[in-house]
């Protein structure tokens, strides 16, 4: 990841974030990778504060991505990552 990227686009707020949140984050990321996801470092950079949230809420939102987008979600989230907002 490009922290100075990240700083840049969102300020050196979002570095402390990242340091009091670190567990979330991790967890977050390890659940993705668990769901198949290749590209989370990406996934991570575009959306930085879904990672803050806890893992309860990301297994929320993706389960319900999954329902809306079917058995392909994972290509349809790695190729537009706009869906995540959604």
């Amino acid at each position: 990841m490009d922290l100075d990227r990240l700083k840049e686009i969102y300020g050196e707020s979002i570095l402390y974030d990242f340091k009091d949140n670190i567990d979330d984050i991790v967890d977050n990321m390890n659940y993705l990778i668990s769901r198949g996801f290749k590209n989370v470092d990406d996934v991570f950079e575009i959306n930085p504060y879904l990672f803050l949230s806890s893992q309860d809420m990301i297994e929320e939102k993706l389960d319900q991505l999954m329902a809306t987008l079917g058995v392909d979600y994972i290509e349809k989230l790695e190729n537009d990552y706009s869906l995540w907002g959604d």
